[in-house]
């Protein structure tokens, strides 16, 4: 899908924000009762042979469904082996606490995993302003932690999960 799929007339603030931060992430197949050409939007929206007009649906009576899959470090378990345990791989999140730890050792790939959907969802939708930028890009005041800014306050009711993602220990 590219970016001009996404009807501007069909689209909000926030989804135009969600595109641009998970590009190919937003499914637009529901947000047209037929078939349509989206390279038409200045002269209406149209049906693949031109013989009708179509209207945008609102994602409130049609919600779009996103997917969050394969971050190209996917591996097959086999449980009769007993837990898995996977050296540190750090792919685009280095923040990680076990990599963090003990870079050397040994992990728990399934926390890494809950760890960093947790921390793409904080620092790429909760802690985002709606144009899509990052409200804190890590903010360090004077070599201390980051400095957290708040969530989104539409998106306050996922603040505690996010949060029980990302704890520094993995066991809790």
């Amino acid at each position: 899908m590219n970016d001009s799929a996404l009807p501007e007339t069909a689209s909000s603030d926030s989804s135009r924000y969600i595109k641009g931060v998970f590009p190919g992430g937003l499914q637009d197949s529901e947000l047209f009762w037929r078939n349509h050409q989206p390279w038409l939007e200045k002269h209406g929206y149209r049906t693949y042979d031109f013989k009708r007009y179509i209207d945008p649906r609102g994602r409130t009576r049609h919600p779009v469904k996103y997917y969050y899959i394969d971050f190209d470090l996917c591996e097959r378990y086999d449980s009769a082996s007993g837990p898995p345990r996977k050296m540190p791989i750090f792919g685009g999140d280095i923040s990680v606490p076990e990599f963090r730890r003990h870079p050397d050792q040994s992990c728990d790939p399934f926390a890494v995993d809950v760890y960093r959907i947790g921390n793409l969802i904080r620092m790429c939708i909760a802690e985002c302003s709606p144009a899509g930028e990052p409200l804190h890009m890590e903010k360090v005041q004077f070599g201390g932690e980051p400095i957290r800014e708040p969530f989104n306050p539409a998106l306050a009711f996922m603040e505690s999960l996010i949060n029980d993602m990302t704890q520094d220990d993995p066991e809790k």
